[in-house]
């Protein structure tokens, strides 16, 4: 039985980034625990004291290097794993970029054939061609004709595109469980012991100098986690031709005083006037709650700190919950497709959208007050992010409020904006 384009989709919704994301978090953790085996391991045997409490501290060292070294090893063997299974992810994907252009070859190829078969043009080539070269097909000379003049080639298009599907289900599915079984076995490596990250978030945020450790250690330590080059080009969006504009300029809204006309991008104007005018004042009134909500959690922040991304994930949330996840993404991606947009300032506007709606998703019953709740916590723990002094992207923990600056005054290339389903 033939692999269609159908069959692989999943394949074509990875993102094998995100994977090498991952990897590159499970090995920075290695490698900060392997920075401080030698300062532990060189403890041993060096205090010189008598009595039962010295043989309690060898051992207890003793179980402690043992402990670190287990979860050096663990993590080092799951990034392994997860960048061997990123690589494969993207050879799968190339494979299926690849049938999908050949299969747009066939399309092109037959399309003078599909036009006279009315109901199978929505359908994808391959299936055209399936169709076509099947019993319930159209006869007569001239399509017959038609037909065998563009055989081979069509022949030879339908088993290559077909070909590249298929090789893209083994790529993918073998390398995934391979890594499901590596993850596994460098789980075993691992204490077993359970960690809080909310509680880890409060003593960091509550003890006496710790929280400014952290800041240091953020700007000091290479291993540290840092949002990296990733991050930074794969939250761009293509910007808007035209500049912004007011919406609305006029009508029932601003004649009755329900909106105060907003400066947005031509596609965020789109949007608008597709949804019903409920559903504006409810945009708006989100869109403000969200503003007041951020500059009650954050006050006095500045622009591209701990406010903002607190404002942009909160904004997220409350969409996604009133509208759903895909119009979220796409009003507040288009938000951002402004011709001068810095490419950090993007960044972090767009990924701190995605954390709010993230957030949202895996909350559905959460009221508004909860989901603030939920998002100044991720704030807090560093699942969003901020610009630092030096102009770069850094997790929201690692910048003091008083410590964040202005973005670099560069740009990169963006992706194509979402459909917004209106």
């Amino acid at each position: 039985m033939a692999t269609f384009r159908d069959d692989v989709f999943y394949i074509e919704e990875m993102r094998p980034e995100y994977v090498a994301m991952a990897a590159d978090d499970f090995f920075r953790v290695a490698r900060v625990i392997e920075s401080g085996l030698p300062t532990l391991d060189g403890l041993v045997g060096t205090v010189e004291w008598g009595g039962e409490a010295h043989a309690l501290y060898e051992q207890r060292l003793g179980e402690a290097l043992d402990l670190v070294t287990m979860l050096g090893i663990g993590y080092r063997r799951a990034g392994a794993a997860l960048e061997d299974y990123g690589s494969a992810q993207q050879a799968a994907k190339d494979l299926v970029n690849t049938g999908i252009v050949i299969e747009r070859r066939l399309g092109d190829l037959i399309a003078p054939l599909v036009a006279v078969h009315a109901g199978i043009s929505a359908v994808s080539p391959m299936a055209q061609w399936d169709f076509l070269i099947g019993p319930s097909a159209l006869g007569g000379a001239e399509i017959d004709q038609q037909r065998e003049a563009v055989r081979d080639e069509a022949d030879y298009l339908f088993r290559e595109a077909e070909g590249c599907y298929a090789r893209a289900i083994p790529t993918e599915g073998g390398a995934r469980t391979t890594a499901v079984a590596a993850l596994r076995a460098a789980r075993a490596f691992l204490p077993d012991y359970l960690a809080d990250s909310r509680n880890t978030a409060r003593v960091i945020a509550t003890a006496p100098g710790l929280k400014e450790e952290v800041y240091q250690a953020a700007k000091l330590d290479p291993n540290a986690r840092k949002p990296g080059e990733r991050i930074l080009n794969e939250y761009q969006v293509a910007p808007d031709e035209g500049p912004r504009q007011q919406y609305p300029g006029g009508g029932l809204l601003v004649d009755f005083g329900l909106v105060e006309p907003l400066t947005v991008t031509p596609s965020e104007a789109r949007i608008l006037k597709q949804m019903p005018l409920a559903d504006q004042i409810t945009f708006y009134n989100i869109r403000q709650q969200a503003i007041d909500t951020a500059n009650e959690n954050f006050p006095e922040d500045k622009q591209d700190g701990h406010t903002d991304a607190f404002r942009h994930a909160y904004w997220n949330a409350l969409l996604t919950r009133q509208f759903g996840e895909d119009f979220a993404r796409a009003m507040t991606t288009a938000h951002e497709a402004v011709p001068d947009h810095t490419a950090g300032s993007e960044a972090m506007d767009l990924h701190n959208n995605e954390v709010g709606r993230q957030i949202a998703v895996a909350n559905p019953g959460a009221s508004p007050e909860e989901l603030a709740v939920l998002i100044r916590e991720a704030v807090d723990s560093g699942r969003t992010v901020v610009i630092d002094k030096a102009g770069d992207l850094a997790y929201s923990d690692q910048v003091a409020r008083n410590d964040t600056g202005q973005p670099k005054p560069e740009q990169r290339e963006g992706k194509p904006q979402p459909d917004s389903g209106y």
